[in-house]
């Protein structure tokens, strides 16, 4: 019988640790979430309520990715550092997407990013993203990151995952309100016209961000020509 998700290495940290309760099974109270800090000093800290949600949806969200007999995520495992639109690709029921090899602990976040986008194109994405299951293009991408940011919120400052570039850098851009910025910066390719028209109109956030991220990860914001070299 073929696994219902397939991998190619163990399983990170948070994941192993929400397959093996299961997402159906009670879960005790969460610790404090901690502080989240990236080596530049800039900290992001999470809110024990919302991560206890948080928590609630994403373990219903994995037991579905594990459980559902409708479809396939085939997790694959590459050599270089990816963020999760990089590597989608969805065919029939079956959803592939490949990460970085070292980075373990990511293997969550590039899960629920495989299964939101599946659960839309099969136009059965309503259960797990309710606020905007006939969203499309870039309002859908945007819901899908922002709940992506969640979970990654969640890991780190609960589950003690490992930190990993890609995912904070959407964390932060999240948090310090340049969510929309971000995806238009690192995939200008897909929005190409929503891009163009933040360009034109909103130059002065355009080099905010730019600064901003400069400050927090002491590099610039990722383009899809970096992410592609």
């Amino acid at each position: 019988m073929t696994p219902k998700v397939l991998f190619k290495e163990p399983l990170g940290a948070m994941l192993l640790f929400l397959f093996v309760l299961g997402g159906c099974s009670p879960q005790a109270d969460l610790p404090s979430p901690r502080s989240v800090i990236v080596f530049s000093g800039v900290r992001v800290q999470a809110d024990s309520e919302e991560m206890d949600e948080v928590d609630e949806w994403l373990r219903a969200q994995l037991n579905d990715i594990e459980q559902n007999p409708s479809f396939l995520i085939e997790l694959h495992r590459g050599e270089r550092e990816v963020r999760p639109w990089e590597t989608l690709v969805i065919e029939g029921d079956t959803a592939r997407i490949a990460m970085e090899a070292a980075a373990t602990d990511a293997e969550t976040p590039f899960l629920l990013y495989a299964h939101f986008h599946l659960m839309a194109d099969r136009d059965e994405l309503e259960p797990w993203l309710p606020e905007a299951y006939e969203a499309e293009g870039f309002e859908l991408e945007r819901a899908i990151l922002d709940r992506i940011a969640d979970a990654w919120l969640l890991g780190r400052s609960i589950y003690d995952t490992l930190a990993y570039g890609p995912l904070d850098e959407l964390l932060y851009s999240r948090e310090f309100g340049y969510l929309d910025a971000y995806i238009l910066t690192a995939q200008s390719d897909r929005f190409s016209e929503r891009h163009e028209e933040w360009q034109e109109e909103q130059q002065e956030e355009q080099e905010a961000f730019r600064e901003w991220f400069q400050d927090t990860f002491n590099r610039d914001p990722p383009t899809p020509e970096v992410s592609a070299s």
